[in-house]
């Protein structure tokens, strides 16, 4: 069994939506223009996403950048502790829409 994830407290300043992952409560954030731009080929596939795999790196990579805004220090590794086959598509539905994007359902 893997040990707690432990991550720094949350940085006041980015509002965004609480979710509940690995039983904790993280704040995901909306995606800068940076990071807008670094993951513009993951978003404009998120409808097209259909194996497991696909969907799991697109969860991963839109939950560490909006995580990372708020919790500097968490690495991927964490990330890959927090995030889940349950929560994945919610991860990617919330972090899109937080980012001005809408619900985008991967698949649909």
């Amino acid at each position: 069994m893997n040990a707690p994830v432990e991550i720094t407290k949350l940085r006041p300043g980015i509002p965004g939506k609480v979710m509940n992952l690995a039983g904790g409560e993280y704040v995901i954030a909306p995606l800068n223009l940076r990071q807008l731009e670094e993951l513009s080929d993951i978003i404009d596939s998120v409808a097209n996403l259909t194996t497991l795999r696909e969907v799991s790196q697109a969860a991963l990579a839109l939950a560490f950048a909006s995580l990372s805004r708020n919790y500097p220090d968490i690495t991927e590794a964490q990330v890959r502790e927090i995030v889940d086959v349950g929560n994945m598509r919610e991860v990617i539905e919330t972090t899109l829409d937080v980012s001005g994007y809408g619900k985008t359902t991967p698949g649909e």
